[in-house]
C-alpha cells in the first residue's frame, strides 16, 4: 500500500473570497477548498492508477473527475455565463449517461482538473461579490437559487471525493488526510 499524506485540512472558508456576503464568502470558500483538496488527493496518482476501476466496478478516478468537471460547469451556467475554455469539449462526454462507458486513457484528467480549479476560482471571485447574489433564482426545476446551485457542488465534490479515495484504495494507494492548527476565527 502507497500511503500520501495530504495537505492539510482547512476550515476557515470565509479568507478564500475576498469580497461579498459572510455566507457567499464560506460556501464558496469550502467549495474551493473542496477542489483543492481533491487534487492533493489525485496528483500524484499515476495516470495507469487513475484510469483503472476495481474489479466489477465501471468507477475510476480519471472518470469521476472529470464527471464533477462536467457536472460543475453544467451548474455554472446556471450562475453565470462562462467563458468556453479549451477543456471543455474534454469533459463534455463525462455526463452521466455517458460516464461507464467513458474512455479517459488518452486524458490528462489531473491537467484538466488543475485547469478548471484556476478557471472557477476566477469564476466564484468575479461572479460572486454581489450581497444577494445567493438569493437569485436560477433556471433549473431542481435548485431553486443560486445557493442551492452551490450546496449541490459542495455536495456533488464532496460525495465523489469519497468515490475517488475508495477507487483509488482498492488499486493500492491510500490518503491520509491531516490536520491544521486551528485558525483564530475558528469556534473550539
Amino acid at each position: 500500500m502507497r500511503l500520501k499524506t495530504g495537505r492539510e485540512r482547512r476550515f476557515d472558508f470565509q479568507n478564500q473570497i475576498s469580497t461579498g456576503s459572510p455566507e457567499a464568502k464560506w460556501m464558496l470558500g469550502m467549495l474551493l477548498e473542496l477542489g483543492d483538496r481533491l487534487f492533493d488527493q489525485v496528483e500524484h496518482l499515476p495516470h495507469e492508477v487513475l484510469n483503472a476501476a476495481p474489479p466489477g466496478s465501471y468507477l475510476t478516478a480519471s472518470r469521476i473527475i472529470l464527471h464533477v468537471i462536467q457536472s460543475e460547469i453544467r451548474r455554472l451556467r446556471l450562475v453565470t455565463e462562462l467563458e468556453e475554455q479549451s477543456y471543455f469539449p474534454l469533459v463534455a462526454d463525462a455526463a452521466s449517461e455517458n460516464f461507464e462507458t467513458l474512455q479517459t486513457e488518452a486524458i490528462d484528467s489531473v491537467e484538466i482538473l488543475k485547469r478548471h480549479l484556476a478557471f472557477r476560482r476566477r469564476v466564484f471571485t468575479s461572479c460572486c461579490s454581489d450581497v444577494g447574489f445567493l438569493d437569485e433564482p436560477v433556471n433549473d426545476p431542481s435548485l431553486p437559487d443560486r445557493r442551492a446551485v452551490l450546496g449541490h457542488l459542495i455536495w456533488h465534490w464532496s460525495f465523489h471525493s469519497g468515490h475517488i479515495g475508495a477507487v483509488t484504495l482498492e488499486m493500492g494507494y491510500e490518503y491520509n488526510w491531516t490536520s491544521a492548527a486551528k485558525a483564530r476565527s475558528e469556534p473550539d
